[in-house]
């Protein structure tokens, strides 16, 4: 994805990421959370930290790392929150089967 096609849905990333605020503790790792999230989704080839805090607008390496390897929220809390949002997700789009996919746990 480019920076341009990032842009179109950036209103609706943060929205995906509202819903897991409580669970990330501090404000500022819900927004480490998009930058890292779109840092994901960019054009490049390398995924890591460093090139990826530098494609992303607002990046900054150190805070980046900090999110991805200090955070103390429960990863367990985190994938099972994922699992119900994509779960209930899937049960609001059920009458167009295109938009379904395999939810695996």
């Amino acid at each position: 994805m480019e920076l341009a096609d990032y842009e179109k849905i950036e209103r609706e990333l943060f929205d995906f990421v509202e819903h897991f605020r409580p669970l990330l503790g501090r404000r500022d790792r819900a927004d480490w959370c998009e930058k890292y999230l779109c840092g994901l989704m960019l054009e490049g080839e390398r995924k890591s930290i460093q090139p990826m805090s530098e494609r992303v607008p607002g990046g900054d390496e150190q805070a980046m790392q900090q999110f991805v390897n200090q955070s103390p929220w429960d990863s367990v809390v985190i994938q099972d929150a994922l699992w119900h949002y994509t779960l209930q997700l899937s049960l609001i789009h059920i009458s167009e089967p295109t938009r379904l996919g395999m939810i695996s746990y």
